[in-house]
């Protein structure tokens, strides 16, 4: 399973990276919406992609307004997105 983990926090995007490593999950980083919105202009990654978890607070495109994004191109029963907080 790969899983796209989106976080502006490098601490907190290597916490969950290290997390779902060590569970066997295969994980992609992004630092920004802007960086997982680029990610997923790939038809190749998108095929391997499983569930997105996007933190809900980052500077420039939200995860709020990066879920809006995918949203328009990938139902709920096509790609998961979960969102996720430090808060």
């Amino acid at each position: 399973m790969s899983i796209l983990v989106v976080d502006d926090e490098l601490t907190n995007l290597m916490l969950l990276e290290r997390l779902l490593e060590n569970e066997g999950y295969d994980v992609v980083k992004a630092m920004s919406g802007e960086e997982a919105i680029e990610l997923m202009e790939d038809p190749l990654f998108i095929e391997q992609l499983d569930v997105v978890l996007l933190d809900v607070e980052m500077p420039g495109i939200s995860g709020i307004e990066a879920t809006r994004l995918i949203r328009k191109r990938f139902g709920l029963d096509e790609l998961p997105i979960l969102i996720v907080s430090g808060r």
